[in-house]
């Protein structure tokens, strides 16, 4: 929710601060929150949680008045990216964290991961940050700003991308304690798993940035109005979620849930990409729900440092990907009223007092763009889809055992062989 909460009256938002790089309102939010995340977990062992939580409040209350209060998209940014001042759970709290309402595969692993809130800040945190954001700003520059094979992307997209792979190294090799600790990452079911969180996150974050501007720019639907028609992701999400949580408690397994979850979402992305400017109301009602029970099943705690930042590459490729169709498919003459197609999304509260048959015509350019989008989420599904076919069906814990890893000698099941 925090993540998508300006999603709806974002396009109002930037069309009333004359902005274009509306990407980034999403983006730089989940982005500091990656870079914050190690830190706030120190903070609290040093400090103690409770004088900790109040100041993140009192840092996101600032942050919320300073978006409020925007007059700018720089303004805007800065506020949504001190909003990400927030505080994990300590260890205390982590080590009696049950993993298994999420159908997680990780729950056999819950010691390993209660000791990521509490590793210090170093400079592989710098590293993935750093990466990403270059990555994601090649990302957002591409044919949108600048040709693709221009220097000013290219640049920014393969230094990003080396950065990050240098973090995998980095963190293999060189920190007693790194940020990815690899130790869990020893059988295909936790890396199964993790593929899972991350293609997830990516997916449920377009769907949720993206499809309020379906209803806006083609369905005419106000900032309100577009967030009641969100409302069939909501209703079929958080129900399926108990679902997920209460099948894997009763039938102690996760596997089933994990596969028929990507199914679901497969199909919800692809009945999606068939979305008209035209589509009747039972179309995309049905078509939320088929995605929203895959999403709810599928919910995770993200719990790795590095998913954190899975929802800012979720909002960038949408972005791109929407404003390269943008460009292609708009009229001329819609365009030429524009001083570029980055500034498009800043234009969707006009398209209702547009004349015919241009109004038409945008309205269909933005579905056929968004569809593009949309597809490309079904490939992703589908890598998600493989990767939980990889699982192996391991036993979970079914007693509390209030010393486990008290001597430090449990380490966790032992690694399968598949």
């Amino acid at each position: 929710m925090d993540t998508s909460a300006v999603s709806t009256a974002l396009p109002t938002i930037v069309n009333a601060l004359h902005g274009k790089e509306f990407v980034w309102v999403g983006s730089s939010y989940t982005l500091a929150g990656t870079a914050f995340l190690p830190l706030s977990g120190h903070l609290a062992n040093i400090f103690g949680r409770r004088p900790v939580l109040i100041i993140a409040l009192l840092l996101f209350a600032f942050g919320s008045v300073l978006s409020g209060g925007a007059q700018t998209m720089a303004m805007l940014i800065g506020g949504r990216t001190e909003d990400t001042t927030v505080i994990l759970p300590g260890k205390d709290e982590t080590d009696r964290l049950d993993v298994r309402p999420f159908a997680s595969p990780m729950s056999s692993y819950g010691y390993e991961c209660s000791e990521l809130p509490t590793l210090p800040w170093h400079s592989g945190n710098l590293l993935i940050s750093g990466g990403s954001t270059a990555a994601l700003l090649g990302l957002t520059w591409g044919g949108v700003q600048y040709e693709w094979s221009s220097a000013n992307v290219l640049v920014p997209l393969i230094l990003g991308l080396f950065v990050i792979a240098g973090f995998m190294v980095y963190e293999a090799a060189i920190p007693a304690e790194p940020t990815m600790p690899w130790r869990i990452l020893n059988n295909r079911t936790t890396i199964s798993g993790y593929m899972g969180t991350a293609f997830q996150g990516l997916i449920i974050s377009a769907a949720l940035f993206y499809l309020p501007v379906y209803f806006q720019a083609c369905k005419s639907a106000t900032p309100l109005h577009s967030g009641i028609d969100m409302l069939p992701y909501s209703f079929s999400i958080a129900p399926f979620a108990i679902v997920a949580g209460a099948s894997a408690s009763v039938l102690n397994k996760y596997r089933p849930q994990n596969v028929i979850a990507w199914c679901f979402i497969v199909v919800g992305m692809g009945l999606q990409s068939t979305l008209t400017e035209n589509s009747e109301i039972r179309n995309w009602v049905g078509f939320q729900i088929v995605a929203g029970i895959g999403f709810g099943l599928l919910v995770r705690p993200h719990l790795f440092l590095p998913y954190s930042s899975n929802d800012a590459w979720g909002i960038t490729i949408g972005s791109t990907i929407l404003q390269n169709q943008l460009a292609h498919n708009l009229p001329p003459s819609f365009l030429s009223e524009l001083q570029g197609v980055e500034i498009v999304y800043s234009a969707i509260p006009q398209i209702a007092n547009l004349t015919e048959p241009l109004k038409d015509d945008v309205r269909r350019a933005f579905a056929q763009s968004l569809a593009v989008l949309w597809k490309v989420m079904i490939a992703i599904s589908g890598l998600g889809l493989l990767s939980s076919l990889l699982m192996m069906e391991m036993p979970l814990q079914s007693v509390l055992d209030d010393t486990w890893g008290l001597d430090g000698q449990e380490r966790g099941p032992e690694t399968d062989q598949a």
